[in-house]
């Protein structure tokens, strides 16, 4: 919920009522005028400029993973996948969250650092259902 703060001009006449959603007194004035109240001071600005010199380039390197093809397999046996997304530099690994699923072979697909190919082995006693996965690049996970 955001709160603005208003000025009443000395023409304008208020009555407070409340409101059903959000329970807080509202003043009812056809002519308000609003300020803002976010200003950088000459003393934050070096702090604010080092924040973001040391936030964007670790957001910049962060890889992302959007999909996984094929979308499912067949318990025991062994199959290629190819997992799709951005900045994915370097993959070292696939760390899935169930038992069931282990990686034989990973490596990137391209040359764009878009997609990874990696060739899996389905135990024939892996529970069925969706399997959480993350992968981990030189970059981060």
């Amino acid at each position: 919920m955001r709160v603005s703060s208003a000025i009443l001009d000395e023409n304008c006449f208020s009555k407070p009522e409340i409101s059903f959603d959000t329970f807080f007194p509202i003043e009812s004035c056809s002519r308000l005028s609003f300020t803002p109240r976010t200003t950088i001071t000459s003393g934050s600005l070096p702090w604010f400029l080092i924040f973001l010199q040391l936030a964007l380039p670790a957001m910049a390197f962060t890889p992302v993973l959007g999909t996984v093809q094929p979308r499912g397999g067949q318990r025991g046996t062994e199959m290629t996948i190819r997992l799709n997304g951005d900045r994915l530099y370097e993959p070292e690994e696939i760390i899935f969250y169930q038992e069931g699923i282990t990686v034989t072979k990973l490596e990137k697909a391209g040359d764009e650092h878009k997609s990874v190919q990696a060739t899996i082995s389905i135990a024939p006693d892996a529970p069925l259902g969706e399997h959480l996965l993350r992968l981990r690049c030189q970059g981060g996970v």
